[in-house]
């Protein structure tokens, strides 16, 4: 790296320290300001210049941005599409956290807090080493992500945070100091997006067709996420980028702002065909990841006068990548024809019991279980995922790590990036090594060291590139499927799939014009990433879920998630809800998902297949004028706010009388079977006997338990409502397109799996 391109990218990074320091009274130590003041002098315009673009501002003298010292952060997520009843949520000044208190609330705070946050960024500041300038500016990064993403950036932006304006104005400088050392025209267009996607993680993930899918699944999901990350940190070192260049990188999607230079163009398609063979030749046609960028100029970036908008620059870009992804491995084909289209030799004694496919000759076989073999990647995936279940510290360098050998680790595509998943007590005990590598190894702390926030990493800060990061992935405890769901005698398996609704048309569109700027675009993405990657493992910690489910796949806004029937309900139920909060109960966010209830020997490939054939159906639900927003199970979508409440409590009263002995259980099989022969068309019962013979069966069962309320009132209101007021479930008005006998019957089947649960313990 080119030193004084480092010395930029600290001074841009230390401005906005001082600006925190200033607003808690204090000041920046004397050994920073000495690192950083001549830099500052020498690229001033340059560097107020990178700020007012990241501010969304187009006037570059500097403004005075600064931070009052009892300005409390807004939520970005509040004013998304505009809403008309903004309520004025503020972010809560504090250290990240996993945790509900982390989340938007309405009171501002006593203004005490940002000194004690300043206090918190100055400890660490303190024990970072001003030796290296790239080790010491990527800390900082990491600091002001732990310290101040809570942290508003001025009083003019009091929506984007610190951090987020931090990096957001580093790499517009980096960047502009690229052009500025280049001398390239660039025809009014300073910058360069890059976009990546992959596709194929769907199919790739759930492509195990053995019992040992569980040994596999979570290894296999979490190496998706190091492959994309071997891609991303490729790109920077090709293109000579830090970290702060990342816009974002979550769920196989990453952007990446560089300079548009000629080198940075020829460089980057270079690089592309090297990412797009090494991952063909590991993955062959199973995965792809299709990067495309596009030219903007310094107007749009800050959304100010340019020829497009910001959001129609995200929209060229997503069709860039659409159009790659519909030509995948276009110019392989051309280059290397027998690799694709002549049949490779297989070996024809072994095949891979984990996919099932037959090993190529020559390609490393495993031994594995009872006379079986895996393939190496997938041997290593397991090893990746049986090592989750401890390790704390990912450990990633550009070379292998001898001292770290014996710990689970992969090489995504021989890329050139090692990720090695160990613990603090392994790097303690090997700290000179340690030391020795420098800014060539990163320690990243997984999840703030259980959800809590804790982090262990400073003392490392000295010499390596210390950071924390969010995935998906609870602390598993190695159940098989069957232990999970076994309840003596009655076992299913739940296999959820969700995802937020119409998130393409909220980057593409959200941000109110005037306010669309990259640092928002990038809060925007991190928010989303917080949720899905770090916050969801509360979720599935609580009430001891983590013993009855696992996070297969967490990241960008999808989850794949497996466990005992009723859990993965709950934890659907828990993450509409919380997500709802998140988002400051703003209409433009929804969620839906589906459920597939299966038994828990049910192949996982099939169970992915039901899964997302439930989520497409509450995808597609339309309730009382509003489409998605709903849960779909036992292939009945219902949405979320108005109708799946009802059909919960209607549940719950069924099941309570049929634990007391209050109801027989053939009331359940005759609103089921009566719903079966209604012969429903468009909600509407055709078969019109179905009437007579339901008020007949329960006029009979009235008889039989007339001696207790509870359930001849459930009798009546059940008779009432199918056979003369539709529109009514459990005695209350439901807006809802079903009959009511569909409700019944549903309610009738979820409190039959329940009741079954808890009976044949």
């Amino acid at each position: 790296m080119d030193k004084t391109k480092d010395l930029l990218y600290l001074t841009v990074l230390v401005r906005s320290l001082r600006r925190l320091a200033e607003a808690a009274g204090q000041s920046l130590s004397d050994d920073l300001f000495s690192l950083t003041n001549q830099t500052e002098q020498s690229f001033l315009p340059l560097i107020q210049k990178a700020e007012a673009l990241s501010f969304g501002d187009n006037e570059y003298p500097d403004k005075g941005y600064h931070i009052a010292k009892d300005s409390r952060m807004r939520c970005l997520l509040e004013q998304i599409k505009t809403r008309k009843d903004a309520l004025d949520y503020f972010q809560p000044m504090m250290p990240v956290a996993l945790s509900t208190s982390f989340f938007p609330v309405k009171e501002k705070g006593s203004g005490e807090e940002i000194g004690k946050i300043w206090a918190k960024v100055k400890e660490n500041l303190d024990n970072l080493q001003k030796t290296d300038i790239r080790v010491l500016a990527e800390n900082i990064l990491n600091i002001l992500f732990r310290f101040t993403i809570t942290v508003p950036s001025s009083t003019q932006s009091l929506d984007v945070s610190l951090y987020d304006q931090a990096r957001t104005a580093a790499s517009i400088g980096i960047s502009l100091y690229d052009l500025h050392d280049s001398k390239d025209e660039h025809e009014d267009c300073e910058f360069r997006l890059i976009g990546g996607d992959f596709s194929g993680i769907q199919k790739y993930i759930y492509q195990i067709v053995s019992k040992y899918a569980g040994k596999n699944l979570k290894g296999r999901s979490f190496y998706l996420g190091l492959l994309s990350d071997a891609v991303v940190r490729t790109l920077l070192k090709e293109l000579s980028l830090y970290r702060a260049n990342i816009i974002y990188n979550s769920g196989g999607c990453f952007y990446i702002l560089a300079a548009n230079t000629k080198r940075v163009k020829e460089r980057l398609n270079e690089t592309i065909a090297e990412i797009e063979k090494a991952i063909f030749k590991a993955h062959g046609t199973d995965l792809y990841v299709a990067i495309d960028s596009v030219a903007l100029s310094a107007s749009e970036v800050a959304n100010r006068g340019g020829k497009r908008t910001l959001s129609n620059i995200w929209q060229e870009l997503f069709a860039m990548r659409d159009k790659r992804k519909n030509a995948r491995y276009a110019a392989a084909l051309l280059s290397d024809y027998d690799q694709f289209f002549v049949p490779q030799k297989v070996d024809g004694t072994k095949r891979d019991v984990i996919t099932g496919e037959d090993f190529i000759e020559g390609e490393k076989a495993v031994s594995f279980v009872n006379e079986t073999y895996i393939s190496a990647l997938n041997n290593d995936q397991i090893k990746i995922g049986k090592a989750l279940m401890t390790a704390d510290i990912l450990a990633v360098s550009n070379k292998p790590i001898d001292f770290l050998k014996d710990k689970a680790s992969v090489c995504p595509a021989q890329l050139g990036v090692y990720y090695y998943l160990t613990q603090e007590s392994d790097i303690t005990a090997n700290i000179d090594a340690v030391q020795k590598q420098g800014g060539d190894l990163t320690l990243i702390l997984l999840n703030g060291k259980d959800f809590k926030g804790d982090y262990v990493l400073e003392k490392y800060m000295t010499y390596n590139i210390c950071s924390m990061q969010f995935y998906g992935g609870n602390r598993f405890n190695g159940n098989t499927y069957e232990e999970m769901c076994d309840n003596e005698g009655f076992s299913r398996l739940g296999v959820l799939r969700m995802d937020v609704d119409n998130l393409g048309s909220i980057f593409q569109g959200g941000i109110p014009e005037a306010k669309a700027s990259l640092s928002r675009f990038a809060a925007l993405s991190r928010s989303f990433d917080y949720f899905f990657s770090g916050y969801l493992n509360v979720i599935c910690a609580e009430y001891g879920r983590d013993a009855r489910s696992f996070i297969v796949y967490s990241g960008g806004d999808d989850v794949f998630i497996v466990g005992s029937w009723d859990t993965t309900i709950e934890i659907a139920q828990q993450i509409q809800a919380d997500f709802h909060r998140y988002t400051c109960f703003n209409p433009a966010f929804s969620i839906s998902g589906g459920i597939a209830i299966l038994g828990s020997k049910f192949p996982i490939i099939a169970g992915a297949a039901e899964s997302a054939e439930e989520e497409e159906r509450a995808k597609e639900h339309e309730c009382g004028g509003n489409k998605k927003d709903s849960i779909s199970f036992f292939s009945m979508p219902l949405s979320w706010k108005k109708e799946y409440p009802s059909v919960e409590k209607l549940k719950d009263d069924i099941a309570g009388l049929l634990f007391s002995d209050s109801l027989p259980k053939s009331f359940l099989s005759k609103i089921m079977e009566h719903a079966m022969n209604a012969g429903f068309k468009n909600h509407k019962v055709s078969n019109y006997q179905v009437y007579w013979h339901l008020a007949y069966d329960l006029k009979r069962m009235k008889e039989r338990y007339k001696s207790s309320k509870e359930t001849l009132s459930l009798l009546d209101k059940c008779i009432n409502e199918v056979c003369h007021t539709n529109g009514q479930l459990d005695g209350r008005k439901i807006t809802t397109s079903y009959n009511s006998l569909e409700l019944w019957a549903f309610a009738c089947r979820w409190a039959e799996l329940k009741y079954r649960a808890k009976t044949t313990k």
